[in-house]
């Protein structure tokens, strides 16, 4: 890692902690006010306050109780000032009382 990509290191960290403590709001005030999400089924949610509000769902519903491990797979530089982030999630939560469930997605931030 080098000394440039360390804060983009630490802001992933910053992201799986939010998540793993169902933090919507310190997990959106990461985004730009006005960033676009697109989840991984492929809806798009426009703007700091659609994430947060999006993810609040899924906080209390699906993801309830569920643990992500983020491992950042590479980081381009597309300016100085620009870069793309490319994680690797390892999501698990459970399913009506079953046990664990997990899914490992490639994301880009």
């Amino acid at each position: 890692m080098t000394t440039e990509e360390r804060p983009l290191h630490e802001l992933v960290e910053t992201l799986e902690t939010a998540w793993n403590v169902s933090n919507r709001v310190a997990g959106a005030a990461l985004f730009a006010e006005d960033a676009d999400f697109i989840r991984i089924l492929g809806r798009h949610y426009p703007g700091r306050v659609a994430v947060e509000q999006s993810h609040r769902t899924i906080f209390d519903t699906i993801y309830k109780g569920s643990h992500n491990s983020y491992t950042v797979a590479g980081v381009r530089f597309i300016r100085p000032d620009l870069a793309a982030v490319f994680i690797h999630a390892h999501l698990k939560w459970h399913s009506n009382g079953a046990s664990s469930t997990s899914m490992r997605v490639l994301r880009s931030w």
